[in-house]
C-alpha cells in the first residue's frame, strides 16, 4: 500500500514545494492508500485553519472524502499543550492516539520517518492502526533516544533505537 507523506511545509514553517509540485502531488493521493499530513499541511489541503483537534479531525474526515483517500492520519505536533495528538480516520473508523510531549530539539524527519515505519508495518501485514500504533512507538523511541549531536533548531533521532528500551 502506498503512503504519502505531503512533504509540503516544513516544522520551521518553511514551505517546500512550489504550486505546480502540489498540483503534481495531488494527482497521486486518488492512488494512495495514506495520507499523514502534518497540521500546516492539512491546513493547505483542506483550505482551513486549524487550531484543535476538532478541527483537526473534520479536515482529516473532509480530505479523505474528497480525495477519496482511504486512510488520513493526521499529525498533531503542531497544536500546542502538553500532549500530542494523532488522528487516523478512514470512512468508517477514528482513532486518536494521545501521547505526552518530549521537550526536545531531535525531531528532524520525525513526519518522514513516521510514514516510512506505516509503510514498513502494512508492508508486513499488519492493518492501518496497528501499523499506525507501531510506528509512533518506534519514532517515540527514536526521539528519546538521540544522539546529543546536531545544532540547530531540527536536530536528529536515532533511527536505530535500542529494544531493550522498550521496542
Amino acid at each position: 500500500p502506498c503512503v504519502i507523506d505531503p512533504v509540503m511545509i516544513a516544522t520551521s514553517g518553511a514551505k517546500l514545494i512550489t504550486p505546480d509540485g502540489e498540483v503534481a502531488l495531488a494527482q497521486l493521493y486518488k492512488r494512495c492508500f495514506m495520507l499523514t499530513p502534518n497540521l500546516p499541511e492539512l491546513e493547505v489541503l483542506h483550505g482551513t485553519a486549524i487550531s484543535s483537534e476538532d478541527d483537526m479531525l473534520e479536515a482529516a474526515r473532509g480530505l479523505a472524502r474528497s480525495q477519496g483517500i482511504e486512510w488520513v492520519l493526521a499529525k498533531g505536533g503542531h497544536l500546542p499543550g502538553p500532549h500530542l495528538t494523532d488522528i487516523l480516520v478512514n470512512r468508517e473508523t477514528t482513532r486518536l492516539y494521545t501521547d505526552g510531549r518530549i521537550e526536545t530539539l531531535h525531531t528532524h524527519g520525525t513526519g518522514c520517518t513516521l510514514a516510512s515505519a506505516i509503510a514498513t508495518g502494512l508492508a508486513q501485514g499488519l492493518d492501518a492502526p496497528a501499523a499506525v500504533t507501531r510506528a509512533r512507538h518506534y519514532v517515540r523511541q527514536a526521539i528519546l533516544q538521540a544522539p546529543s549531536y546536531g545544532k540547530g533548531t531540527a536536530r536528529p533521532m536515532n533511527h536505530l533505537p535500542s529494544s531493550e528500551r522498550g521496542l
